[in-house]
């Protein structure tokens, strides 16, 4: 609770002219021409603890204090838990309709007694469907 706490009262400074002294040239021209263009950009914040709990909490936080920000400021937010988006991506096989799997099997089967009757009678194998490599799934 207290790191998330410090977390939250970070100032976030995502412009990239807040790298260079605020003396050169082409920070003034910058900040010159911001006076009288809108500007549009991103920011991507990333929260980030061994602790999903922890995590958890802080990113809700920072999603909420976002949410308060004025909308004329702030044109969207977008919430996304990447974990779990790349626990879904890594194991999308894992989450296969069982149809599709007991169709992989009847193919796979099929392809196994073709090529073994052609080795044991070459032009005899009448295999159920489509010798092409997952072409039933």
């Amino acid at each position: 609770m207290g790191a998330s706490f410090l977390v939250v009262r970070l100032p976030i400074r995502a412009d990239i002219s807040n790298l260079l002294p605020p003396t050169a040239q082409s920070v003034r021209d910058l900040k010159a021409l911001e006076k009288r263009a809108r500007a549009f950009g991103f920011i991507f914040v990333q929260v980030e603890s061994d602790d999903p709990g922890v995590r958890s909490e802080a990113a809700e936080e920072l999603y909420q204090r976002f949410r308060k920000i004025d909308a004329e400021l702030l044109s969207n937010i977008t919430f996304t838990s990447t974990a779990k988006q790349r626990f879904a991506w890594n194991n999308r096989f894992l989450f296969v309709e069982l149809e599709d799997l007991e169709d992989a099997r009847d193919a796979i089967e099929d392809m196994t007694q073709a090529t073994k009757l052609s080795f044991l009678h070459p032009g005899s194998a009448q295999p159920r469907g489509s010798l092409e490599p997952w072409s039933s799934v």
